[in-house]
């Protein structure tokens, strides 16, 4: 899918959804311990929904619905490719990123220019799906390139200079049961099925994931979860790629 293609999507997607608090999000638990130390923020591909807090954090997204949505909470946003950000190096204390690399051809590129704009010392909160064993027609459905395989994640994350230092895993198969019913109503109903997620199985799946959730400091990461997010702190040092 092309970017301007994506961008039409995209807006098609927010024009329907509403702003979520970050507060309710799973990732939360491992953020706001870190907002103290972090006063300059970057949150790619959100959409309208944020894992970081919305006043104050730069938003770079291809939406632009929903660029404005964030800035009527006092999100500073900034239309780009995750590709290429148009920040100095070195600008961001906390970077997230959240179900962002699997829709994008050229996850590598990406998480170089994330590692650029990263200060050293700094962290990034990723999360992606695992396991190309469990690739379904909702992966098909949501324009995922990739499931990642746990080793093969850690490794390109090495690659482009990030460090993984925390992990908490997704819930497995009733979580997987939601996306199920997701894929068929984006089959069957696209419109339809932004609403039901929106409303119905994004806030069960939500409050499945909280209640479950725990952050795991032991690696190398072992892990049969059909998803995570990762806490990685940027490396002083980059590998070359």
């Amino acid at each position: 899918m092309q970017l301007a293609e994506q961008a039409r999507h995209y807006n098609r997607v927010w024009q329907i959804g509403h702003v979520w608090s970050p507060a309710v999000w799973p990732e939360w638990a491992i953020v706001a311990p870190l907002l103290a130390h972090a006063a300059h923020r970057l949150e790619i591909g959100a959409g309208l929904r944020p894992r970081l807090p919305i006043a104050g954090t730069c938003f770079a997204d291809l939406s632009q619905i929903a660029l404005y949505a964030l800035a009527a909470h006092g999100g500073r946003p900034m239309l780009t490719s995750a590709a290429d950000l148009p920040f100095a190096a070195d600008t961001f204390d906390l970077v997230a990123a959240c179900e962002l690399l699997e829709h994008l051809p050229d996850d590598r590129r990406v998480l170089t220019e994330i590692a650029r704009v990263t200060r050293p010392g700094g962290y990034l909160v990723l999360s992606v799906p695992l396991q190309q064993s469990l690739w379904t027609d909702h992966d098909v459905q949501a324009g995922h390139f990739r499931r990642y395989a746990p080793p093969i994640l850690l490794a390109l994350l090495s690659d482009c200079g990030f460090t993984v230092i925390r992990f908490s895993p997704q819930l497995g198969e009733g979580y997987i049961g939601l996306k199920k019913v997701g894929a068929w109503a984006l089959r069957h109903a696209p419109r339809f099925a932004i609403w039901l997620e929106d409303r119905v199985t994004l806030p069960i799946g939500v409050r499945l994931q909280r209640s479950a959730r725990r952050w795991l400091p032991t690696f190398p990461l072992d892990t049969d979860a059909p998803g995570g997010c990762l806490l990685c702190e940027r490396t002083v040092q980059r590998n070359s790629a």
